[in-house]
């Protein structure tokens, strides 16, 4: 809570005819306090009638309240925001990254209204996004991978084409195998000599590659490529580092950050894109990212597995962590801090480099 001392009707005055509202320090406070959830609406109520602040109107809009209690408490946010962009500074000073590369990746898949996926196999991959992010250089790479990739069991409905724009036609025009597109990806990461950096890959959530990369490989009688076996999830990432109290959405996590979704909402380079522009703002707010998943075989006992946060979900989710071959689970410091995400639990093998020619002949 603010202190008292700095909060005066004075002050509230001098902030309604100065920028001190507009400041990009306030804004920022603004964020971390109220768009995070926590100072709800009536949190807000509570602390500026008891800073003495009349509020004569009987009902009010959480807006106004917001600015209301912003112009009332701006000293103390503006002291709040600066200690944090001092810290900032100082984490992009002293920052150790692990890795030179990020892939974000984020599968667009076939898909059926929301009553009728009852189907564990109804999701398949139609298209392959991949954007890169240099960490070094704290930069979105121009270059990107892409290719639409035709179904073997499923079929683009039309709920599908109109949730993520992708239609029959330009699977059939321009769509390949699952397995021509994963070996284009690996030819494409080697000529831009990622395959011989520290990488990692960064999805969206379990379902890439914990369900659909999964199901897709298997429909099509592909082993599951081992390259895949850990990665960084940018929900859990995002909660961890304290940007948010739970599990968001995409698009909350860019309003969380004062950034807009650009594109059209589950186009697999569109979502790719912006997830990308989450995992940049963290390295530039002065994090170091590091793995917080890996899949391990579903009989493999483990103190730590991957947890739903959405209740609507559990049911779904149950039926496929119990079907699927491998399951997530969540790496602890411990975890990383030992080396456990170097080890592969699939073949049982240390710094496990699989090649992708090899394991899709």
């Amino acid at each position: 809570m603010p202190p008292k001392s700095e909060t005066s009707t004075s002050f509230i005055t001098k902030c309604r005819t100065s920028e001190l509202y507009e400041n990009r320090l306030l804004i920022q406070a603004r964020r971390i306090y109220v768009v995070e959830g926590r100072y709800p609406k009536k949190c807000m109520q509570n602390e500026l009638v008891d800073a003495g602040v009349d509020l004569p109107q009987p009902k009010y809009k959480k807006k106004e309240i917001e600015q209301i209690f912003f112009e009332t408490f701006g000293a103390y946010f503006r002291r709040v925001a600066e200690e944090r962009q001092q810290h900032r500074v100082e984490r992009l000073q002293t920052t150790n990254h692990k890795f030179d590369y990020i892939i974000v990746i984020d599968f667009e898949c076939t898909c059926k209204p929301a009553a009728k996926n009852l189907d564990l196999d109804s999701f398949e991959i139609i298209e392959f996004p991949v954007v890169l992010i240099d960490v070094n250089q704290r930069c979105i790479v121009d270059d990107y991978f892409h290719r639409y990739i035709k179904p073997v069991r499923n079929q683009v409905t039309a709920f599908c084409t109109k949730l993520t724009g992708i239609t029959p036609q330009q699977i059939a025009n321009h769509g390949v195998s699952l397995q021509s597109a994963l070996l284009e990806f690996q030819n494409w990461l080697t000529a831009k000599g990622i395959t011989d950096m520290r990488y990692a890959y960064a999805v969206d959530g379990q379902s890439d590659f914990g369900h659909f990369l999964q199901t897709s490989l298997k429909l099509n009688g592909l082993p599951f490529l081992h390259d895949f076996r850990r990665y960084i999830d940018v929900k859990h990432t995002f909660q961890q580092l304290g940007y948010s109290k739970k599990i968001v959405k995409l698009k909350r996590m860019l309003r969380t950050l004062d950034m807009r979704f650009e594109g059209q909402l589950h186009c697999g380079l569109d979502d790719t894109r912006n997830i990308a522009k989450v995992v940049l703002r963290m390295l530039h707010d002065g994090y170091s990212l590091d793995y917080t998943h890996k899949l391990v075989p579903q009989d493999m006992p483990t103190m730590n597995p991957e947890l739903v946060c959405l209740d609507s979900k559990k049911v779904f989710y149950n039926r496929w962590m119990e079907s699927s071959t491998l399951r997530p689970i969540v790496l602890t410091k411990t975890d990383l801090s030992k080396g456990r995400a170097e080890w592969c639990d699939i073949c049982r093998n240390f710094l496990c480099k699989q090649n992708f020619s090899v394991a899709l002949a």
